[in-house]
């Protein structure tokens, strides 16, 4: 074989090269679209884990917990979730922040009032006889009705609002 056969049969597989090179580009393109779909729906579950989570918890407040913890990570996730969601959904679990930090208020303000109703009337001072305790049971009210609502309708809510970006049938 002389050093101009070589060169042609070497110019021959160049196309060959080209196109292998073409082919594991494209594997590659696909690989990494494929890595960055699944670290959007990591993403993503996480968020819905933790305003699951948050409706779990506000659902059951009572007196006795304290859960600045997770409402600090709901902030958190409500704050990726704006950038991760596509903003109609970001708009459906509105209604489930609003309510949450609503519930989340009225138990603070509710621990607040318990704690001025167990000093004597003469030290509570800028209330009249029975003032606060009508406040606290109007507070009361009001947050019974915000979390009855809240375990009947931000569980399903959540979950109709993700369906579209956590479904498998997207993959």
């Amino acid at each position: 074989m002389t050093m101009e056969m070589a060169v042609e049969v070497s110019r021959l597989f160049i196309p060959i090269v080209a196109v292998a090179g073409v082919f594991i580009a494209w594997q590659q393109f696909q690989a990494n679209k494929a890595k960055i779909r699944v670290e959007l729906y990591q993403r993503r579950l996480d968020v819905y884990r933790v305003l699951l989570e948050a409706i779990q918890v506000t659902s059951y407040l009572d007196e006795e917990r304290d859960e600045h913890e997770v409402f600090s990570k709901l902030e958190l996730a409500l704050d990726e979730a704006y950038f991760l969601l596509p903003e109609s959904i970001y708009q459906k679990i509105q209604p489930i922040e609003e309510r949450a930090y609503n519930i989340h208020h009225m138990h603070w303000s509710a621990g607040n009032m318990q704690e001025s109703l167990a000093k004597p009337l003469s030290e509570r001072i800028g209330y009249k006889q029975g003032q606060l305790e009508a406040q606290y049971k109007q507070l009361s009210d009001e947050f019974k009705k915000e979390v009855e609502w809240f375990r009947e309708h931000a569980q399903p809510l959540l979950r109709e609002s993700f369906k579209e970006v956590l479904g498998f049938y997207r993959f």
